[in-house]
């Protein structure tokens, strides 16, 4: 299979999605052409992509789950029977059904998974899990996968061949996540609007930044890590909840999953 040109793809809120993918990248032997698709701003038209395009595509994990605008995100896309790895970034608990989910929807969209990830990131609820990854461990072992996925797209006669499926279960698990309420600022809010910049979805208007559209908002977090002041806040009432059971349980150090797992770097 010929590889003519390298593409990552990334849906990344709080940036760690984007320095996984930038990662891997390293490890593609040439430059890649990055589309951050964070920004709604960002996804205006549509993305063509060839046979000959490799397209690096990767979402943060929420609940197990891609995030509710996903589909919103590969609607910009378009693909030609292009082969594609296929990157789900989690916060060290479990990717469940983020992986299937892309695949099923980079599919509709003319991708043809060939291999997939699933790294770890600092968690966007506790940050005191998987702290500060991807770390230089993390920026090694992906950068071996990277090498090791050139050589194997290379190989391939044809993505088909690959004959790849995610791991994940259809049905899908429950959307927890779209249940919650949207982060919100107390008092304090100098409406700098730091936050409606980085919010990937616009639930933050620019003349009322001190709410949010709860059902556009996915809980990332990203608002509250841009808040100068440290006022904006988790208004859904399990949030401590989850954040000491996060604690608890997922501490110990994961390590990146890679699928097909024999493409797993020395």
């Amino acid at each position: 299979m010929r590889i003519s040109r390298v593409h990552t793809i990334a849906f990344s809120p709080c940036r760690t999605t984007l320095a996984t993918l930038r990662a891997i990248a390293a490890g593609f032997g040439g430059s890649a052409t990055e589309h951050d698709l964070t920004l709604p701003g960002a996804r205006a038209g549509l993305r063509q992509f060839g046979p000959e395009d490799l397209v690096c595509i990767g979402f943060p994990v929420y609940g197990g789950r891609l995030p509710h605008n996903a589909a919103q995100v590969f609607a910009g896309l378009q693909g030609e029977g292009t082969p594609a790895l296929l990157v789900a970034v989690y916060g060290n608990r479990d990717f469940e059904d983020a992986l299937l989910e892309m695949q099923r929807e980079a599919a509709e969209r003319g991708f043809v998974a060939i291999a997939a990830a699933a790294p770890v990131a600092e968690h966007c609820i506790a940050t005191e899990v998987a702290a500060g990854r991807p770390d230089a461990r993390d920026a090694a072992v992906l950068a071996r996968f990277g090498e090791k996925i050139a050589a194997y797209a290379a190989s391939l006669p044809s993505p088909a061949a690959a004959a790849f499926t995610a791991p994940g279960e259809f049905p899908y698990r429950k959307d927890i996540i779209r249940a919650k309420a949207a982060p919100k600022a107390a008092e304090g809010c100098i409406r700098c609007g730091a936050c409606v910049k980085v919010c990937p979805t616009g639930a933050i208007a620019p003349d009322a930044p001190e709410s949010a559209d709860d059902s556009a908002c996915i809980i990332c977090m990203a608002c509250i890590k841009a808040c100068p002041e440290g006022v904006r806040k988790p208004t859904h009432a399990t949030y401590e909840k989850s954040r000491e059971w996060l604690r608890a349980t997922c501490m110990e150090r994961k390590e990146p999953r890679f699928f097909p797992e024999d493409l797993r770097p020395n």
